[in-house]
């Protein structure tokens, strides 16, 4: 098995035990007794519902939404208050011309990455205090780093809701205590699942150092843990409308692909690349040729910095509904740009992590997913 960071599987090479613990923590999570947070994430339903400005979403969703908040935190507080406003202002801009204008990505993300190597933790003397202010320079932060975009693009709509509680402090006190406990129980609940993440990060962390993708390729356990219950909150939010549409489409990265790029014989059409199984012995096809449905197909992923442009093929498609498979890290970003395209999603994880571009740049690895997991939700 293949463990860089993550492995999903166990010994007989099946995900079931995983898909297992994490629906069984995931309930946990969504039934954590705090109800000052349950209250506050019923609160920001039904302003979200009455304004009609963002896609709504379950209270378990925006529940799960403090939670982020809190690990996030937790994990870059030292980090985002001591950067300087100018720097952060500037990689949000330039992670916005690198999405506008793909041929300028390589340039830009030579200068971000020195920008980014700049980011550094500095524990202050004084505890660093969660406010209006601090949320504030973290929701900077993330969108400065650009993996977050989707993710504090989402916590920015809480933040009319904070200004006018009156209890604020009392619930940033309780989000912090939520994300700690939900630290604890997860390295319980899914740790074995997440073995190598400390040595990785340990081991690789001056490799990373200069590179703009370095918060994504070295995120913390409570990380990955945080993604993994997230996509399955999400699943069961929208698997209702999932059902309801007849044609779906399986979105696969290309790291799963273990041919050679000039041996693939996938459909070009601009971004989208269609699957024809040509290759019994490549992961790809293996998927392509388990569909039993004329109305299921296959569909190569594009890199993530050009995800939303893939996606619009779908948008606005009512009969239609995709599954995107990605690694731990990247998946439920892509879950929240499907959702915010009004695309009607379920995701699933791939097993290992395993691609040249982000983790293994010296030997890419074939990655791979449950088959089992993925029928599970076309035939839900």
């Amino acid at each position: 098995m293949t463990t860089l960071t993550y492995n999903l599987q166990d010994n007989d090479q099946s995900s079931a035990s995983f898909y297992h613990d994490l629906d069984k923590f995931a309930g946990q999570v969504v039934a954590y007794p705090d109800r000052l947070l349950h209250q506050t994430a019923t609160s920001m339903k039904l302003r979200s519902d009455q304004q009609a400005a963002s896609q709504s979403r379950t209270e378990k969703e925006y529940f799960f939404e403090l939670l982020m908040f809190g690990v996030l935190w937790n994990n870059y507080r030292f980090m985002a208050l001591p950067a300087e406003g100018f720097r952060l202002h500037l990689l949000k801009r330039l992670y916005k011309v690198r999405k506008r204008y793909l041929w300028l990505k390589p340039s830009v993300d030579l200068l971000r990455g020195k920008l980014m190597a700049s980011l550094k933790p500095k524990e202050s003397p004084a505890p660093a205090q969660l406010n209006l202010k601090s949320y504030e320079r973290l929701l900077l932060f993330l969108e400065a780093c650009g993996d977050y975009w989707e993710e504090a693009r989402r916590l920015r709509e809480w933040q009319p809701l904070f200004g006018t509680l009156s209890d604020e402090n009392e619930v940033w006190q309780h989000i912090e205590q939520f994300s700690e406990w939900f630290q604890q129980q997860a390295a319980t609940s899914l740790g074995s699942y997440t073995t190598n993440i400390n040595s990785f990060v340990e081991r690789n962390a001056p490799f990373y150092s200069h590179r703009e993708d370095r918060l994504l390729c070295l995120r913390t356990e409570s990380e990955y843990h945080l993604n993994m219950v997230g996509a399955q909150i999400m699943n069961n939010a929208l698997s209702s409308g999932f059902r309801d549409t007849q044609k779906k489409v399986v979105l696969l990265p290309t790291c799963m692909r273990n041919v050679p790029e000039a041996s693939c014989k996938a459909l070009n059409d601009d971004l989208v690349r269609e699957c024809i199984g040509c290759n019994a012995g490549c992961n790809v096809g293996r998927v392509k040729r388990s569909l039993n449905n004329p109305l299921h197909t296959v569909f190569l992923i594009p890199h993530s910095s050009n995800f939303s442009r893939f996606l619009r093929k779908w948008q606005g498609q009512k009969d239609t509904a995709l599954i995107g498979v990605a690694c731990v890290p990247n998946l439920i970003m892509g879950g929240y740009e499907m959702q915010s395209l009004g695309i009607s999603s379920q995701c699933v994880f791939l097993d290992y992590c395993g691609c040249q571009k982000h983790w293994s740049p010296t030997r890419p690895i074939a990655t791979n997913l449950s088959l089992n997991r993925l029928h599970i939700i076309l035939d839900q």
